[in-house]
């Protein structure tokens, strides 16, 4: 022992042993000679213990500054990054999990905020618009865009109007309008027919045909007002859409009901866009041969025709299962599928079509023609099937005089319960284009055109007893009725204005009707679709024949 600490002390003394070394940080040839730790090898002024990362290369020392993209840590400093050239904390783009667009600017990169109308992309971000000031989405008015107001999110195309506030929400150059008007698709021939829906986000949901391409078409409207592309529907072949009808369902699934045709004869069809943007529940409705339910003879028999899926309308149930309601051409005579909870499709005869000379088929429910044009289903709470349509030769067990013989009949169906039961049950005369709502109590209401004079009607089942009123009376107006109710029970119906070719919407609260010209610009408003938002947003899409284009009306 006394030996070693002998030797300790010599070596110490005479050579001048360094705390490091005594501490066991230092190897024991780093005594300051050269190749040693604590010597400058490449004369830079930085030994190894100094921090000299190469000191075999005087250019590369902590004094020495980052040379970018070279491969070398040239300032010997592992957080100084050899692909980020101007040092804002984010490598260049043209290297692997690189974001800098610019890295000769420290002043742009993806942690920038966009600076507006500088033409430069500041944040690194292309879908950010360098046109977009207030960061709404749309691009300033004085800058090409159609934004009114770009120093207020609040204010642009996407924004419902408030109509109280003095100010154009939705820069369409009118204020405080209950109703805009704006287009969904312009290119030619395209939502001649269209079912639009609103899903609890808000989001609206369109389908519609593309006549030129004989293709079935989609649209999605974010909540904040932003449309995405237009796709075609991967479920739908080509031939689809001549008719069609959609419903949101409680999971905000887009469920939709559409024709095919091919070859002079037509089916009906059934699909869905899931939330994730995703289609998929592709199956055939309704074909040629697809056995019915007949309550009365049909001169067919008892199965479809080759003709299928005419007027369709569809209501989903408690359990989101749909109903759809069709005019079936070669049976003429409307047709009800309920997908049931037992896993198969239950198809029953709406009314029954009385063939002119097989005199033996005369009875109640029976006609002289074709029935059941614009048919209508809506589903009430208890789960029972409704349908009301256009008899244009109701047969009351005698002929109606020329001219008389056009009625709105009622047809109900409630399971196995027949007391529930309602087969070809007389509306009124003069009523065509019928539509079927029910509201909150269970009672059901449709809206439709006297086509005697040419009047909108709405009515209601009250004990068993149908009202009637008129709702517009001014020229020929009400085809193309759609009716449907908002949270407090007020119905609005849109509807096309034939004397002037304009979209109208009459909508009323307590015992007053208003009725309001939406749209009027060239020749507007046939086949129009409808959806109101659980926050009691109306959505109407119709057609626009003189840009053969799709229109879209929003408001309240």
């Amino acid at each position: 022992m006394s030996r070693t600490l002998s030797l300790c002390l010599v070596i110490w003394m005479g050579a001048g042993c360094s705390e490091s070394f005594k501490g066991g940080t230092e190897s024991p040839d780093d005594t300051g000679r050269p190749g040693s730790l604590a010597y400058d090898d490449d004369g830079d002024g930085y030994s190894e213990d100094q921090g000299d990362c190469d000191d075999s290369d005087p250019l590369i020392s902590p004094d020495e500054a980052e040379v970018p993209y070279n491969g070398i840590d040239d300032d010997c400093d592992d957080s100084t990054s050899d692909l980020d050239a101007d040092g804002d904390g984010h490598e260049a783009d043209f290297v692997q999990g690189g974001d800098d667009c610019d890295d000769t600017n420290a002043a742009i990169n993806p942690s920038e905020p966009e600076t507006a109308y500088n033409g430069i992309d500041d944040d690194c971000d292309p879908n950010t618009s360098d046109l977009d000031k207030d960061g709404d989405g749309f691009d300033a008015e004085s800058k090409g865009g159609d934004d009114c107001d770009d120093n207020n999110p609040d204010i642009n195309p996407g924004t419902f109007e408030d109509t109280t506030d003095g100010i154009d929400n939705n820069c369409n150059d009118v204020i405080d309008e209950r109703f805009s008007a704006s287009f969904v698709d312009f290119y030619s021939f395209v939502g001649e027919n269209s079912a639009v829906g609103v899903d609890s986000a808000g989001q609206l949901h369109v389908a519609y045909q593309d006549a030129s391409a004989e293709q079935l078409m989609y649209r999605h409207r974010l909540a904040n007002g932003v449309w995405e592309d237009s796709l075609a529907v991967p479920i739908a072949s080509k031939g689809s859409g001549a008719y069609m009808d959609g419903a949101i369902d409680a999971q905000d699934k887009f469920q939709l009901a559409f024709t095919y045709g091919q070859n002079g004869t037509q089916r009906l069809e059934y699909g869905y866009r899931q939330a994730d943007g995703t289609w998929g529940g592709w199956e055939v409705v309704a074909e040629k041969d697809t056995p019915i339910i007949e309550l009365f003879p049909n001169v067919v028999g008892p199965v479809h025709s080759e003709y299928v899926g005419f007027d369709v309308t569809m209501d989903l149930d408690s359990s989101d299962l749909p109903s759809f309601a069709y005019y079936d051409a070669g049976r003429k005579e409307p047709v009800l599928c309920d997908y049931t909870s037992f896993g198969s499709s239950l198809y029953v005869q709406v009314d029954a079509y009385y063939d002119l000379g097989n005199e033996i088929l005369t009875g109640f429910g029976m006609t002289d023609g074709p029935t059941g044009y614009t048919p209508s289903v809506a589903v009430d709470q208890s789960d029972m099937d409704h349908v009301v349509y256009w008899d244009t030769s109701a047969w009351d067990g005698n002929y109606l005089p020329p001219g008389f013989d056009d009625e709105a009949q009622y047809s109900a169906f409630g399971g196995f319960d027949l007391d529930k039961l309602h087969f070809s049950e007389e509306i009124y005369q003069g009523g065509s284009y019928t539509s079927l709502a029910i509201r909150a109590d269970n009672t059901p209401c449709f809206a439709s055109q006297d086509n005697f004079n040419g009047d909108l009607q709405y009515s209601c089942n009250v004990d068993g007893v149908w009202s009637q009123e008129v709702v517009d009376s001014t020229g020929s107006v009400g085809a193309y009725a759609e009716l449907g109710f908002n949270s407090k029970d007020d119905p609005y119906i849109a509807y096309y204005d034939g004397s002037n070719s304009a979209l109208k919407i009459a909508h009323k609260t307590g015992e007053n009707w208003t009725v309001i010209t939406v749209d009027s610009d060239g020749l507007v408003g046939k086949e129009p679709s409808m959806a109101i938002s659980d926050d009691d947003r109306v959505y109407v899409t119709y057609y626009d024949q003189t840009y053969e284009a799709l229109k879209l009306a929003e408001g309240r």
